[in-house]
């Protein structure tokens, strides 16, 4: 990321973007999900749905958010590009749960809230940059 000439507000404003529309969008699904899941008895649908809900309506949420701020902020990024860094955050932070991290949930979490919304905004930010770069 090329930081030199805008300085650090633009992707700083776009993580806490992100970080915001992504709560604010899953959260909300956290509840509403699991009424469309008609729940067994002694299962655990209910509970599937829920942290389903929060894990997409999160990752959805980042992508919305980097991308409406980095268009308030006159970035060319695309949407797609914020996509493909944000599902590769939320990847990389089941990767290492998977790998021995969670044994400590709460680090599990900080990895999948903070990688999904910083990949999003690096892989936002290097699209802007290399459209910046390829029109000068």
């Amino acid at each position: 990321m090329n930081l030199t000439n805008r300085g650090w507000l633009p992707p700083l404003a776009e993580i806490v973007g992100g970080m915001l529309l992504g709560a604010i969008i899953g959260v909300p699904l956290t509840f509403v999900i699991p009424m469309f899941i008609q729940p067994r008895g002694g299962s655990f649908d209910d509970v599937v749905g829920a942290l389903a809900g929060l894990y997409f309506g999160y990752l959805a949420g980042v992508v919305i958010g980097v991308t409406l701020v980095g268009r308030w902020m006159k970035h060319r990024g695309a949407w797609w590009a914020a996509l493909i860094g944000a599902v590769a955050g939320a990847l990389l932070a089941i990767g290492l749960a998977s790998m021995g991290l969670a044994n400590q949930p709460a680090l599990v979490q900080v990895a999948y809230f903070g990688l999904t919304v910083i990949l999003s905004v690096v892989g936002y930010t290097w699209l802007a940059n290399r459209r910046a770069s390829e029109s000068a």
